[in-house]
């Protein structure tokens, strides 16, 4: 396999040379680059996923949490019909619409 990738070809060469069970022609490829990335250290991106999938399931009923205390919040402010709902909330977004 041949790349122009300097990450990989590092990574893929470190593998090549691991040997975590002594001689490395009785073990194939994937079990060497296995175990090489097993010792690895996580960075901050990979900690960051973790505890984002970890915490994904939390994030939903907090979001409508959110909405049902700003819609009763605000329910004596609501204008009538779409546009002027639509046109409210806008209001609260961060963009310049």
């Amino acid at each position: 396999m041949k790349t122009n990738d300097p990450i990989l070809s590092t990574l893929f060469a470190r593998a090549r040379l691991h040997q975590p069970f002594g001689e490395p022609s009785s073990f194939g490829f994937e079990t060497r680059l296995r175990s090489a990335l097993a010792v690895a250290k996580p960075g901050f991106t990979e900690i960051l996923a973790s505890l984002s999938w970890r915490f994904a399931a939390a994030s939903l009923p907090v979001a409508i949490a959110a909405f049902v205390f700003l819609a009763t919040r605000h329910q004596h402010l609501l204008p009538d019909g779409v546009g002027g709902l639509v046109t409210q909330w806008a209001g609260f977004l961060p963009l310049p619409i």
